[in-house]
């Protein structure tokens, strides 16, 4: 399958899957309110903050490891003892962390969806594969048929009732089909795998895996812990500002849905592709643009209780852009085997981004906050692309 047709097919995946998760989130808006929203949005956004690790780049190790060439129950098996291993210690501290700062009533809305996390991250795993072998369109599929159980299980929950316990266990349970159908299609596709792994962690694999955490992860954590900053300093405005950054990661994840079909192709082809740059960075300011004319609609989506909620979009809208560049920039250097050097620079984006968050809502507020991803993420462009450049360049 051709490198294009891959790319629309991710990018399909992604629109399906950010689709379920803003239908998701208005659902939880009009059912329970803003201050059930800001709730759930912690529980989100702290679970999301643990899958780095508990996927260690896994994911992506695995993407290349098939699409060069080696055999698919190896490598899949490798990666699910991995995070077999680390599962339990990484459940314990989403529930040990959603206790202490969110407080009792979220304890049990933070386990299901905890728990949920590491179906997910199973399921990924056989995903991955699906990836590496350039055939992206089961990789729809499995999304697709996720989220539309996912939100048609929190429909009945919440005209049923229910409330974010509720909510927790729709993800719980579709989340855990979702493993076993990646699982079983995957035995289907190749009938030669089998589920060998074996509790136990092999460092130099840890190393690896590390070195290739996706961007998204570094940058999707980037807003999570902004938006973590503003909940616990300005917990007023968490609700709608939680809007905000919600729709600036997703808008996000699907300008960068591509990169895993480019990260496959560039290492089976062994080619540079530094000109996609130009590319991705017009998709990003078209994101931006029609994410900003767009913020007005929350309040249609919403109610009027999230009117402030359009000023929040369109100020993160403009982490759109840079993240993109970042991201791609991430892809090649992995695609290159610089994933070392891509990862440090990735890592003092994550940890001096958070800095700058905390000290902009402590000293200017929530507004100025919303601002520091984009600040930090154009900072962190200059060095990965030249990096690129001269690392890539022919000799």
């Amino acid at each position: 399958m051709s490198l294009r047709r891959n790319v629309v097919y991710l990018t399909l995946e992604k629109v399906v899957h950010t689709l379920g998760g803003l239908l998701g989130m208005v659902l939880v808006a009009r059912e329970l309110g803003p201050g059930a929203l800001g709730d759930y949005g912690f529980a989100i956004s702290l679970t999301a903050f643990f899958v780095p690790v508990l996927d260690l780049g896994m994911n992506n190790r695995l993407i290349k490891s098939v699409a060069g060439g080696a055999r698919v129950s190896d490598a899949l098996n490798e990666v699910l003892s991995y995070k077999l291993t680390v599962a339990p210690a990484v459940f314990f501290l989403m529930v040990v962390a959603g206790w202490v700062w969110g407080g009792v009533h979220l304890a049990l809305p933070v386990l299901l969806i905890g728990a949920s996390t590491i179906f997910m991250s199973a399921g990924d795993g056989g995903n991955a594969v699906f990836k590496g072998l350039q055939q992206a369109h089961l990789s729809f599929l499995v999304i697709g048929v996720l989220n539309v159980a996912l939100l048609v299980g929190l429909v009945v929950a919440l005209h049923s009732g229910g409330g974010l316990v509720e909510v927790g266990w729709c993800y719980a349970v579709t989340r855990c089909g979702y493993a076993v159908m990646c699982l079983a299609l995957l035995k289907r596709k190749c009938p030669d795998f089998r589920v060998s792994a074996k509790l136990g962690v092999d460092l130099n694999t840890m190393w690896s895996g590390l070195l290739h955490l996706p961007g998204v992860y570094y940058l999707g954590n980037l807003l999570y812990l902004s938006y973590l900053a503003t909940y616990v300093m300005s917990p007023v405005t968490a609700g709608v500002f939680y809007i905000g950054y919600r729709a600036a990661a997703a808008t996000y994840v699907l300008v960068s849905a591509g990169f895993e079909a480019v990260l496959a192709h560039a290492v089976s082809d062994g080619r540079r592709h530094t000109g996609l740059g130009v590319w991705f960075v017009t998709y990003g300011i078209i994101a931006l643009l029609l994410l900003f004319l767009a913020a007005p609609l929350v309040v249609t989506l919403f109610g009027n209780d999230f009117g402030e909620s359009v000023r929040a979009i369109r100020l993160l809208a403009s982490c759109v852009p840079p993240f993109a560049l970042c991201g791609l920039a991430h892809t090649l250097l992995m695609a290159a085997h610089r994933e070392q050097f891509a990862s440090l620079v990735m890592a003092v984006l994550l940890v001096a981004g958070f800095g700058m968050a905390i000290v902009a809502e402590a000293t200017f507020g929530t507004e100025s906050t919303a601002l520091v991803p984009a600040v930090s993420a154009t900072l962190a462009i200059v060095v990965l692309w030249f990096s690129l450049y001269r690392q890539t360049r022919p000799a």
